[in-house]
């Protein structure tokens, strides 16, 4: 996981941090969603926001596969490209 998702506790699981600002988007969703006459159940938004955590944590480990990948191959031909 991504360092500047990661908890300090326990760095396998999303930050506190993160969780409270995705947890803060609860009423923001409500409100919009009552807006337009959408009626959400607490599972739903739960639901939700579970599914967005998801999202967030498989985007930043692609992100940090693929620098990883970029950065290991950079090394390699500047290592044994420059001679």
């Amino acid at each position: 996981m991504n360092k500047f998702l990661a908890s300090s506790a326990n760095p396998e699981k999303l930050s506190l941090t993160i969780r409270g600002i995705l947890v803060g988007l609860v009423p923001i969703v409500l409100l919009v969603s009552g807006a337009m006459n959408i009626q959400m159940a607490q599972v739903e938004l739960t639901e939700l926001i579970d599914s967005v955590v998801r999202v967030v944590i498989t985007i930043t480990a692609a992100l940090s596969a693929v620098m990883t990948a970029y950065g290991f191959i950079r090394k390699i031909v500047l290592k044994f490209g420059k001679k």
